[in-house]
């Protein structure tokens, strides 16, 4: 496995600290959502990932692509203005 290099602003790293503080994720969540960004904006350097990027790619990887997840009781029910909005 090559490794992951991809700079994230600020905001951006503050809201996957929220993500796995508040247990939304986990490590292994977190590892596929930076490699799902680094595969978007590639590794190449010089690319910042901004926090638009980095939220719309961990919805994905939490939801699924279709947002089948979304159908489950209290998915993220309090936290979801916070997170998402």
């Amino acid at each position: 496995m090559s490794a992951l290099r991809v700079q994230l602003t600020g905001r951006a790293s503050r809201y996957l600290k929220v993500m796995l503080d508040y247990g939304h994720i986990d490590n292994d969540t977190l590892d596929q959502v930076l490699f799902g960004v680094s595969d978007l904006v590639g590794t190449e350097g010089g690319t910042i990932v901004d926090l638009a990027l980095v939220r719309e790619m961990s919805a994905a990887t939490v939801f699924g692509p279709d947002g089948s997840a979304l159908q489950e009781e209290g998915v993220l029910r309090e936290d979801w203005p916070f997170l998402y909005s």
